[in-house]
């Protein structure tokens, strides 16, 4: 079965945009289809409105096969219900909504370098979900689970 993951914003820059090679090992297993992808039309948003803020001109070239392979990988899927309960807090909002599609879907990985988030890890992974630095998650993909 393949697993689901949530990958914030900075991270599929990492990926997509930089070549940082956390980012390349994560993207290879999006691509071979072992790891799904998922976001929802808010993180896609804040993904192109990220390119469009100045400072990052340097990349340009690359902006739009970014946000080709965004549309060819990333599986959108809808947000978590405003209703449903917020099983953990961010605080920083504009990072809510990775931790509550990652719960809600029950993703196996969250992966960001945000300290917001990461601060969640301990809280996540008691809902099944392992929130970590795409460094670290090399490691841990790489270590077998019994």
């Amino acid at each position: 079965m393949v697993s689901e993951i949530v990958i914030d914003t900075n991270t599929v820059l990492d990926w997509l945009l930089f070549g940082d090679p956390a980012g390349r090992a994560i993207g290879d297993e999006v691509l071979a289809h072992r790891l799904r992808w998922v976001a929802t039309p808010a993180m896609l948003d804040e993904l192109h409105h990220v390119l469009s803020r100045p400072g990052l001109e340097r990349w340009q070239a690359q902006f739009e096969p970014t946000r080709r392979m965004t549309a060819i990988h990333c599986h959108l899927v809808e947000p978590p219900s405003l209703l449903a309960p917020r099983q953990l807090h961010c605080t920083d909002v504009d990072d809510q909504k990775f931790i509550d599609l990652a719960l809600a879907r029950r993703a196996g990985w969250l992966l960001t370098r945000d300290k917001a988030l990461l601060r969640l890890a301990k809280g996540a992974v008691r809902h099944g979900v392992r929130v970590l630095k795409p460094v670290d998650w090399i490691r841990a993909a790489a270590t077998p689970t019994s």
